[in-house]
């Protein structure tokens, strides 16, 4: 089951939570599993909750990717211990630079490091390559889908697959491929995830997460709590 509740207030939100989380899970030793965006948001659910019910134990704040990636883990054999981060992306893409610049589609990059301090330039290119490529995991599997299998020859595919060419593990968006082929042939179980989940504040979530919320939505259940300021009832909850 997934159920969305919208509200403009976020103590009516709270409400809704205490109200769902007051039934203790069957297993008293399984952890309240609450995502939110940032641990500013887990301190203030901690310090309301507490309130709320005298003694507030045995949560679990996991931030968006940090609960994608256990998921992965439950439910994928063989997914690495961790994923293909940033920083793997900055210094990979650091020491392969050279290697590319002479080629054809490379002139503008080529063009950008051959002026003063060099190293550094390519240190900046290096970040800033490794900064687009960790978003389009998350933002835009399909390109980096379509890059893999080699239908496109621009610059950032062609490097994309020099990057990832010798990789015996697989990244973010490989394995969110994996978990929908699961999924469709509903072979997802509950096993090893929360009796239930909920998802507390979070202001944006990227596209492959609420479809993975979805397709784990048949089989426990997953409580949203977005706040709407559009919402015109002051207070209203609508779920």
């Amino acid at each position: 089951m997934f159920k969305v509740y919208h509200s403009n207030r976020m103590e009516n939100l709270f409400d809704r939570l205490v109200m769902i989380t007051s039934a203790p899970p069957a297993n008293p030793l399984t952890s309240e599993v609450i995502v939110v965006q940032n641990q500013g948001m887990a301190r203030w659910l901690s310090l309301q909750l507490a309130e709320r019910q005298t003694v507030a134990a045995n949560l679990d704040f996991p931030l968006p990717a940090s609960f994608i990636w256990r998921v992965f883990k439950t439910t994928l054999p063989h997914t690495p211990e961790h994923s293909i981060d940033r920083e793997f992306l900055l210094w990979r893409s650091m020491a392969l630079l050279p290697q590319w610049l002479d080629k054809p589609d490379f002139e503008e990059l080529k063009n950008y490091l051959k002026n003063d301090n060099p190293e550094i330039k390519r240190y900046q290119l290096a970040n800033r390559i490794a900064d687009v490529y960790d978003q389009y995991l998350v933002y835009r599997p399909e390109w980096i889908k379509d890059w893999e299998s080699g239908k496109e020859r621009h610059w950032q595919a062609q490097f994309w697959r020099s990057l990832v060419s010798d990789l015996e593990k697989d990244h973010r968006s490989r394995l969110f491929s994996r978990f929908i082929e699961l999924c469709d042939a509903e072979q997802l179980t509950g096993k090893g995830l929360p009796a239930r989940l909920c998802v507390f504040g979070i202001t944006a979530l990227a596209p492959v997460y609420l479809e993975m919320l979805t397709r784990i939505s048949q089989v426990i259940d997953i409580h949203l709590f977005v706040l709407n300021p559009r919402l015109c009832h002051r207070g209203n909850i609508a779920g």
